[in-house]
């Protein structure tokens, strides 16, 4: 069980915000999160995929975006080996690498043991971290700060100790993957607020602007600070998420045949 607090996400927002690459980012450029690719066996979520996904890489590598994976690229939590996992979609790093000029990948919680392999740096790229900073903005994973709290004899009593301490209700207990979604993401928005940071984050596969002064009829530029979630690109009818930032304008994007 997943259980988000407040305090820890502002923590280790601050954290990764000091410790965060600075990098060189143009003006145009897309944020993907949330693949999980897999070995299209029955446990791989990205699959049907596939192909939308391929416009949507296309579509921007035409206009000359640049690229960030913001984590959870590579689906380790399903006894997959990432050797396995970059031959099943090799195509796919085969054309990031030759129509991208530059692209990043960022560790989630389900590939966050690639971080210092060689394999990966040597077949797809260097540009590997926890998080990134460029153009003022932050962009990371989003799951630090999180919980995870196994359902063992020890997860029970630890569930039931932030119970008596009132860290936790009851009616926690029955919230459903969506509500403990939505609950991370407000209160990553709630945490981006307090530290005055323009965030951008994947993870919680729940794709959102938050932003007091945008406006996307008019198109007028970011003028103050923002969150935005780059969503996900495992559904089960195929389509994905892209958050597109061009010039300053945030926009989300889904891409289905």
């Amino acid at each position: 069980m997943s259980i988000s607090f407040y305090p820890l996400i502002k923590r280790a927002l601050k954290r990764e915000l000091k410790n965060a690459v600075n990098v060189g980012l143009g003006k145009k450029f897309i944020v993907i999160s949330d693949l999980h690719l897999g070995k299209k066996d029955g446990a791989d979520q990205f699959k049907q995929c596939e192909e939308n996904l391929f416009l949507a890489l296309k579509h921007y590598a035409d206009q000359g975006y640049q690229l960030i994976i913001a984590g959870d690229c590579f689906e380790l939590w399903e006894q997959n080996t990432i050797e396995d996992i970059i031959k099943t979609y090799k195509h796919i790093f085969r054309f990031i690498k030759k129509h991208y000029q530059n692209y990043y990948i960022l560790t989630g919680n389900h590939d966050s043991n690639i971080l210092n392999c060689d394999y990966v740096k040597n077949i797809i790229t260097k540009n590997l971290y926890k998080s990134i900073k460029c153009n003022n903005i932050l962009i990371t994973h989003g799951h630090r700060g999180e919980i995870n709290i196994p359902f063992t004899n020890v997860g029970i009593r630890i569930l039931a100790w932030l119970q008596r301490k009132d860290y936790l209700k009851s009616r926690d207990l029955k919230r459903t993957a969506n509500d403990i979604s939505r609950r991370h993401c407000n209160n990553l928005h709630k945490a981006q607020q307090a530290l005055k940071i323009n965030l951008i984050c994947g993870h919680t596969h729940n794709p959102r602007i938050e932003h007091t002064y945008i406006n996307l009829r008019n198109k007028k530029p970011i003028t103050s600070k923002f969150y935005a979630n780059s969503g996900f690109c495992s559904y089960l009818d195929g389509s994905v998420d892209v958050l597109e930032c061009t010039d300053g304008i945030l926009i989300l994007q889904k891409f289905k045949k």
